[in-house]
């Protein structure tokens, strides 16, 4: 696995997300790993849009891609 390091996080930062991870019971790393792999289970809208384009040459329909982009925004 990688390591990730962050620098330079102000004080009051660090203590929000270190009460929210207490009120999680978890460790800061563990809350944060977890914030980290919500984000990146969700496509950006560019990842999105790039997906559809590929599919599109397949001949999706606007109204599968308008699906598509409604199910990623209910999901966030």
């Amino acid at each position: 696995m990688a390591t990730i390091q962050i620098k330079h996080v102000p004080d009051t930062t660090h203590a929000v997300l270190s009460r929210r991870a207490a009120a999680a019971g978890q460790s800061l790393q563990q809350y944060l790993l977890g914030l980290l792999d919500e984000q990146a289970s969700h496509p950006t809208t560019d990842e999105l849009m790039d997906q559809v384009d590929a599919t599109a040459r397949s001949s999706i329909s606007l109204s599968a891609t308008r699906t598509m982009i409604e199910d990623d925004r209910a999901g966030r």
